[in-house]
């Protein structure tokens, strides 16, 4: 079963980059937002919605703003899978070599304008240990990783790519979290060990 959730924040540009203004989870559709139009670049903002229930891998979330360039741009992302210790693609290594390889696969589905983002910016995992591993360079076996990260969308576009991280012997993946700026609270999946 798929489960829906809304962000309402801002998306990079083909041209430039906008800043998030408000993650609202919603049960089915994005919550209305009012916002000051912007000058010379969108205010970051951002209001703290109350918790939904725990969404797990397969529920998607929605990502809604402004850019820089152009209209409002919207697109849905969604956890497709994680794999707790991922082979790495021929010729890729870790920084350590007593850690092992984990991967998150996303889907991103464009809704309206032209989304363009970086997977590799946006995803952060939460280890069994209660620490935040950003994503790594290195190539999984299991699939590209969209475009070296970068992922482009437009209306009915979807492309799926998988996100890399390098964790310390013994830690799992216990969360999944996708941040389209440093400024808003995460869209966030609980991932059974």
């Amino acid at each position: 079963m798929r489960k829906s959730l809304a962000i309402t924040g801002s998306i990079l540009a083909l041209a430039g980059c906008g800043s998030v203004k408000a993650i609202t989870p919603a049960p089915s559709a994005p919550a209305p937002t009012t916002a000051p139009a912007p000058t010379t670049a969108p205010h970051t903002s951002f209001t703290p919605a109350p918790p939904a229930s725990p969404a797990t891998v397969g529920t998607s979330f929605q990502v809604k703003g402004e850019s820089l360039s152009g209209p409002t741009a919207t697109y849905d992302v969604t956890l497709d899978q994680v794999l707790q210790d991922a082979a790495l693609a021929p010729y890729n290594d870790l920084a350590n070599p007593g850690d092992h390889a984990a991967g998150a696969e996303f889907t991103i589905a464009g809704k309206a304008g032209q989304s363009q983002d970086d997977a590799d910016v946006d995803a952060i995992v939460v280890g069994s240990d209660g620490q935040d591993y950003q994503a790594t360079a290195s190539e999984l076996a299991a699939g590209t990783n969209f475009n070296y990260g970068t992922f482009n969308v437009g209306p009915g576009d979807h492309v799926s790519g998988w996100v890399s991280f390098e964790l310390p012997h013994g830690v799992k993946i216990v969360k999944v979290q996708w941040v389209p700026s440093m400024d808003v609270i995460p869209a966030t999946w609980n991932v059974s060990s």
